[in-house]
Formats: structure tokens, sequence, C-alpha cells
């Protein structure tokens, strides 16, 4: 089985489908660069100690890829800035069409926030091994996430160099040879 944690508003919105042992749902959701989804049954509802949804094991999961380019986890350093803002942070994952940008909520401002709404273009400083000083490179904010720790920014990379495109393709190239940890 499978457990879902429902928020409150989410459980508001699910209570008056009936949700009760044995009714038959579909589940739709995005992880990692992919949609996916599945049929399934409700085995039952938990409102203690918090709201939880129990499902039946699906028979069979539907996935569909949405990156363009597969994406690799890594540690690296990053800003992210424009005329207004200024955030230090970590990529999380990179390919050579985007990444995961990271920074910690703490020192963030509201204001600052409201600039890294999605669709905004914003500049980003990229280090990454092998290459002398920071290079810049032009993006666009795709989305974005944050939670009371953690800021969190899909990038798309709009404008690259070569050399720095090229620095990048060999980042990747040599990660897909490291075990994941």
């Amino acid at each position: 089985y499978l457990i879902y944690h429902l928020t409150q508003k989410n459980y508001i919105d699910t209570r008056n489908l009936y949700l009760k042992s044995g009714v038959a749902i579909n589940i739709r959701g995005f992880s990692k660069g992919a949609a996916f989804g599945f049929a399934t049954s409700v085995l039952g509802i938990s409102q203690n100690p918090d709201t939880l949804l129990f499902v039946n094991w699906p028979n069979k999961i539907q996935r569909h890829t949405i990156r363009n380019r597969h994406r690799v986890k890594c540690l690296l350093p990053a800003r992210l800035f424009n005329e207004s803002i200024n955030v230090a942070g970590v990529i999380t994952d990179i390919s050579n069409s985007g990444c995961n940008f990271q920074a910690k909520n703490t020192h963030l401002k509201e204001e600052l926030i409201n600039v890294t709404k999605s669709e905004n273009n914003i500049t980003m400083a990229l280090s990454l091994p092998g290459m002398e000083g920071e290079k810049m490179i032009k993006c666009a904010i795709k989305n974005t996430a944050m939670n009371a720790a953690i800021l969190q920014i899909g990038i798309q990379f709009i404008s690259i160099d070569d050399n720095t495109l090229e620095l990048l393709d060999k980042f990747i190239e040599m990660s897909f040879g490291i075990s994941q940890f």
C-alpha cells in the first residue's frame, strides 16, 4: 500500500468525493522531472494523528519524462542576481539546459521572493570544477517552491557561451560515471 499525507485543504477538497474503502481513484503527480499516474483504490483514511490516505499498491504506473535532458545530482555554488536581488545558494541538479537552484530561506525577504516568481529572467553566476572564476548565464525562472527553510527555483538556461557549455557537458558526462550515494 501507499500512504499520502493530506493537507487540511486537500482533505476538505476530497472528502466530498466519498473516499471510502474500495472506491476507485486515479492519482497523478510530478517527481524528479517526470509526470506519473496510476489507477488504484482507497483502503481508508486516518485523521489521527494526521490526515492520511491509504491506497492499494498500483498494478501499473505510467511515467512520462517532462525534461528534455537528463539531470545529474550535484552541489555547485551559484548566485542568482538581477538589478534588484543577489541570492547565493547551490545547484542541486543540472543538465546543459537547466538546473535546480536552492537557497536558505532564513535570510530571504518577501520582496526578494516576489522577484523570483516564475517566468522572470535572471542571471546566474556559476562555478564549475576546472573553470576559473564565475561564468554568467542568462536564465528563465520556470518554477519556484518554498518552505520554512529552503527556496527552490527551477531554472532554464537561455544563453550560455560555447566554452561554458563544453565545461558543463564534461562535468555531466563525468558525473554519470560516479555511483549514487
